[in-house]
């Protein structure tokens, strides 16, 4: 399973739901974290607390993309050839979040026809 995070840090709350889900589904979890230009090596510390912290089941993946192209592009060229990732996850906490939701729709439905899997769209709030 695939988790992908435009939040500036990935708190437990973005996991959580993440490593829940790929127990669940008895699968392992790869984190696709976007950032911009934040101190990657600080992101990476946080993410290995949180880790520790949670102690998931299984390891998970963590693959830090910085000055990222785009959520709907970095989703797409990541996962569109690995037949492994049985769903994606997007989670939409940080910037560049679509205010409408029909504008988070479309993006998310862009993402669902180009995968051909199951993508799940996780946010903070159920902005209308």
């Amino acid at each position: 399973m695939l988790l992908v995070a435009n939040a500036s840090l990935l708190s437990t709350d973005i996991l959580i739901p993440g490593i829940n889900l790929s127990k669940r589904m008895a699968t392992s979890l790869e984190v696709l974290h976007l950032l911009g230009q934040d101190s990657a090596s600080k992101v990476a510390q946080d993410f290995k607390e949180n880790m520790a912290t949670l102690q998931p089941d299984e390891p998970v993946a963590y693959i830090q993309l910085v000055n990222h192209r785009g959520l709907t592009i970095e989703t797409v060229d990541y996962a569109k050839n690995r037949r492994n990732i049985l769903c994606v996850v997007l989670c939409l906490k940080g910037e560049g979040l679509p205010r409408k939701k029909g504008v988070r729709q479309k993006k998310f439905l862009e993402i669902t026809k180009l995968l051909n899997c199951p993508v799940v769209l996780y946010t903070d709030s159920p902005v209308g």
